[in-house]
C-alpha cells in the first residue's frame, strides 16, 4: 500500500493532485491519501496561506468541506480502483484543548474552536457510507479521521459526532 501525504502548502494546487495520484497508480499498489487537512477559518494561523497557489477553497467551514469532497473524488478516481481512503490529519484538534490552544492545526481540524463538528466531518462520513458493498469503513481515531473507500472485510458504521467531546469520550 502507498500512503501519500497531500497539503496544498507543500505539494501544490489541488488541481495537480489527480495527476500525482495517477502517476503513483502505475506502481499497481493500493493508495491512501495518508495525510491531509485544510483551514476552516482565516485567522492568524492560516492567513499567510490565503491567496497562495493551491488554496482553491475559501478558509471557511464550507470551503473546508469542499476541499474534503475534492480529496475524496481524487482518491476515488485513481485508476484501477486503487484509491482506498483519505486520512485527515489532526481531525480532533481544537483550540479549546490546552495542548492545541496555540497550535495552527486546531484551525484545520474537523471541529470548530468550541468543539462543534464542522461540515467536512459529515462530508467524509457520507463518502464512506456511499461506497457499495462489499463495504466501507469510516474510522474516527485519536490522531486522525480515516475514511477507507473500497473493499473491507465487513461494513462498520461509526456515528458522526456533533461535538468533539462526543467523539473523544465514546472511543
Amino acid at each position: 500500500m502507498i500512503g501519500y501525504d497531500y497539503y496544498p502548502f507543500y505539494q501544490g494546487a489541488v488541481s495537480n493532485l489527480q495527476s500525482q495520484l495517477t502517476n503513483l497508480a502505475t506502481v499497481g499498489k493500493p493508495i491512501i491519501l495518508a495525510e491531509t487537512a485544510y483551514p476552516w477559518i482565516n485567522n492568524s494561523s492560516n492567513s499567510s496561506y490565503s491567496g497562495q497557489p493551491g488554496f482553491d477553497y475559501p478558509f471557511t467551514p464550507a470551503g473546508q468541506a469542499a476541499y474534503a469532497a475534492a480529496m475524496i473524488a481524487d482518491v476515488k478516481a485513481i485508476p484501477n480502483g486503487l484509491g482506498r481512503g483519505v486520512w485527515w490529519w489532526g481531525g480532533e484538534y481544537t483550540a479549546d484543548q490546552a495542548d492545541f490552544a496555540n497550535n495552527s492545526w486546531s484551525y484545520r481540524s474537523l471541529f470548530d474552536a468550541s468543539g462543534n463538528a464542522l461540515p467536512a466531518l459529515n462530508t467524509l462520513g457520507q463518502s464512506a457510507s456511499s461506497v457499495p458493498e462489499p463495504g466501507s469503513l469510516a474510522l474516527l481515531a485519536a490522531a486522525a479521521v480515516l475514511v477507507l473507500l473500497g473493499a473491507c472485510p465487513s461494513k462498520r458504521r461509526v456515528a458522526i459526532p456533533a461535538r468533539r467531546d462526543d467523539f473523544c469520550h465514546s472511543a
